[in-house]
């Protein structure tokens, strides 16, 4: 009668030490293998498309939407990516007005049309037909939200106002700025 029951704890000890096993090497081989991949993704990837003079036009309507110049561009397809260095674009809306702006980098998703531009040594520069011009050190465009995101200290000048902020939202199509965060406005002449 006590055999089966001892056969059954040693069957139940050897199973939990084989788990016990089995789990310290999965944690062993998890930890070996994160250090072993650097922290940029762009080190273990080789581009599937190199090009220079990289240029891409988005109609939206019929009308010409965006027009996106790079001096150098780098595609990876499997990340639906594109790497633009030297990069200038134009949004253009219904109402005519016209926002532009470059950077020396910029990351664009080819599939959700997002991307993100930035410049190496200080403030990019946008500049807007209606009067005003936005310093920040990076911008963002959410095509789902049809808004231009910063998310670090903008500047933004024209029509007799200065403006300053830790976050903005731009909506070119109602041409609303929304900013965030330490808020200064000057009036001027």
């Amino acid at each position: 009668m006590m055999w089966p029951g001892r056969f059954s704890r040693v069957i139940l000890l050897i199973l939990i030490g084989m788990l016990l096993a089995s789990l310290a090497w999965v944690l062993s081989v998890g930890i070996e293998q994160r250090d072993a991949v650097p922290s940029s993704r762009g080190l273990m990837t080789k581009a599937d498309i190199e090009m220079d003079r990289f240029s891409m036009r988005q109609m939206r309507d019929g009308a010409l939407e965006w027009d996106i110049r790079a001096n150098r561009a780098q595609l990876f397809e499997d990340r639906h990516e594109a790497s633009l260095q030297d990069m200038e674009a134009t949004l253009r809306t219904a109402d005519g007005l016209q926002v532009r702006f470059s950077g020396d980098q910029a990351l664009l998703n080819t599939e959700t049309h997002d991307f993100e531009i930035k410049k190496n040594d200080g403030d990019l520069t946008v500049w807007m037909n209606n009067g005003y011009t936005i310093e920040a050190p990076s911008l963002t465009w959410r095509e789902q939200q049809r808004e231009i995101v910063s998310d670090r200290p903008i500047r933004i000048s024209g029509q007799g106002l200065q403006m300053r902020g830790g976050r903005l939202i731009v909506k070119p199509e109602s041409q609303q700025f929304t900013i965030h965060e330490d808020v200064h406005v000057t009036v001027g002449p």
